[in-house]
């Protein structure tokens, strides 16, 4: 006579010992859930640029400064200064500051090291190289206070502070100069599919 299966033997049949195997199945859908939610982000925070009550070219001048000021290195400064800039401007023209302050966030915890760290090669191209290698690079920007930020900054001042700051003037430059005519055109285009009147000037 052949011996009586045990359920709480076998692993394949759920009864009062359940299958663990949900948290295998979450940790690989994780990276995947952070990627689908980066994208979403972005589209969703271009839609708001694209989608504001603004002249397309006060939507694209706002995003070019914004792009300009959020790629120079000054972390966690760059909405002080895109409204500083947006008040000191206000005389002679007028920017979207929604999409300013919506584009001067590229540099952000999760970008600013790979963004400054690039800077800083490109710098190190026209004036030399200083000498910082991307692990002391990253000591520096990878400090979450702002004390530790500071006194890292005053320490390595006279070894990145030259190639960092040629190196982002070379590519805020030329960022902001690509995101306005994209920008526009964006912009134009959605305007133009939702029907949406110039506003007054």
């Amino acid at each position: 006579m052949s011996k009586p299966v045990v359920p709480s033997e076998s692993p394949d049949i759920q009864g009062d010992h359940p299958i663990v195997a949900g948290p295998e199945k979450s940790e690989q859908s994780r990276p995947r859930f952070s990627s689908w939610l980066a994208k979403w982000n972005f589209r969703h925070l271009l839609r708001v640029v694209l989608g504001a009550d603004d002249t397309p070219h006060r939507i694209a001048l706002g995003a070019a400064i914004g792009m300009f000021v959020g790629l120079t290195p000054t972390p966690l400064l760059q909405t002080p200064l895109v409204l500083l800039v947006a008040l000191v401007c206000r005389p002679f023209f007028k920017f979207n500051v929604l999409a300013a302050v919506i584009a001067g966030q590229i540099t952000n915890p999760l970008t600013s090291l790979p963004i400054y760290w690039g800077e800083y090669v490109v710098g190190s191209w026209f004036v030399g190289d200083g000498g910082v290698t991307f692990e002391r690079f990253s000591d520096l920007f990878g400090n979450q206070s702002w004390g530790e930020w500071w006194g890292g900054a005053k320490l390595l001042a006279a070894d990145i502070g030259k190639p960092l700051l040629v190196g982002s003037a070379i590519v805020s430059t030329l960022s902001a100069a690509a995101t306005y005519p994209i920008v526009l055109k964006l912009a134009k285009n959605v305007q133009k599919r939702h029907g949406h009147g110039n506003p007054p000037k």
